[in-house]
């Protein structure tokens, strides 16, 4: 068994996160295979690699932005013996059973706890029967909820560590995996309407959306106008309400739902497959990475500003900034907001104008038109 040798002085694993606190305790068997969930960078992958002594790493990317990232950062390294994946949940992954597995709870924590506990089953499952899953959260995110998880399933739950404001533990993969065998839990199946079209939304833990169409959402649902010929781009598609909407609203036209997220992606295609919907189609894309060449009469978008538990605009920025160059002239673009977000400066640079064309106390719905001549960045 190896302990790895964490050098706190890189500045990618701080020295008081759960997970460099998990990096300092954790032991392994030599020449291990280790699952790592949702802590995809490089250097805690090379860690894992040292601690293995001549094993391997299967990290799961839980989005296309971080699968790629870190891909990236591999064939500048030349490759250590680290193979990437995205994330799904449905589908053993490939190389099991592991002999370790090791999952830091922060970021799974922000697309809720239902999900969370599902990457916990799942990376149990993924384990042969004796192996230990590694856990490691921050306490304001939730990591007692996930270790008392383990408890319910477990009799063999160790608590390892705690400080910097979090907890590591580890539990044993016991022989009664029917435990933590199920699948994904039932879906929630809604109906939505807007603009005198209906359907059935299937909303899925690990989703945006998991409990009920959001009522910002709604707004824009209301607010969009879109003609029967019209070729319209869902830029973060979460479940493909926008999109569903779009394609019911533009029958002779195209509609194209896009999400970084592997598990929004496969959701979308289920609800356009569950409705029927034969014009539009789903793309695993991060922002506009994969529509190169494409152009659009319309995009919507309800893009995230949260990145683990803070607000973060630089999705949404990207998304209102690159859109000139996806629209074809006199192309709208309609993004749904709270009201406090200060989205309105990013659009008038990128369109020269901006309209509020739907509000509530909460919620507002920007839109703006490409004018015709106008110069496309691309």
């Amino acid at each position: 068994m190896v302990t790895p040798r964490v050098d706190r002085k890189d500045g990618s694993l701080p020295r008081r996160t759960p997970l460099a606190l998990l990096l300092s305790h954790i032991v392994l068997p030599r020449r291990a295979h280790v699952l790592l969930l949702h802590a995809c960078d490089l250097k805690t992958a090379r860690t894992l690699l040292e601690a293995t002594a001549g094993g391997s790493v299967a990290a799961i990317a839980p989005s296309l932005a971080e699968h790629t990232h870190l891909l990236d950062a591999l064939k500048a390294d030349k490759g250590p013996e680290v193979t990437v994946v995205p994330e799904n949940l449905q589908a053993e992954q490939e190389g099991a059973p592991f002999d370790a597995a090791v999952l830091d709870t922060d970021g799974p924590a922000t697309r809720g706890n239902v999900y969370t506990v599902q990457l916990i089953d799942y990376a149990l499952r993924q384990l042969r029967p004796g192996a230990l899953l590694w856990v490691a959260g921050s306490n304001d995110r939730g990591v007692r909820t996930f270790i008392q998880h383990l408890h319910e399933i477990s009799p063999e739950v160790t608590n390892v560590a705690t400080g910097g404001g979090g907890r590591v533990a580890r539990v044993v993969r016991h022989d009664r995996p029917e435990i933590f065998s199920s699948a994904l839990p039932p879906a929630r199946m809604v109906v939505v309407g807007a603009q005198g079209v209906r359907f059935r939304l299937q909303l899925q833990a690990g989703v945006f959306g998991a409990k009920k169409l959001d009522e910002a959402t709604g707004l824009l649902l209301n607010a969009l106008r879109i003609k029967p010929t019209d070729r319209v781009l869902d830029l973060g598609c979460g479940a493909g309400a926008i999109g569903i909407t779009a394609a019911l609203l533009a029958p002779r036209g195209h509609v194209t739902l896009a999400d970084v997220n592997p598990m929004a992606v496969r959701l979308a295609q289920v609800n356009l497959d569950t409705n029927l919907i034969g014009n539009a189609s789903t793309v695993l894309s991060d922002g506009y990475s994969a529509l190169r060449g494409q152009r659009f009469e319309v995009i919507a978008t309800n893009p995230p500003f949260h990145r683990l538990g803070s607000d973060d605009l630089d999705v949404a920025l990207r998304f209102i900034e690159e859109a000139p160059g996806f629209l074809r002239p006199g192309g709208r673009l309609y993004v749904v907001a709270n009201s406090f977000l200060p989205y309105e400066g990013a659009i008038v640079k990128a369109f020269g104008d901006v309209d509020t064309v739907a509000a509530t106390p909460r919620y507002k719905v920007l839109a703006a038109r490409l004018q015709t001549g106008a110069r496309r960045k691309r």
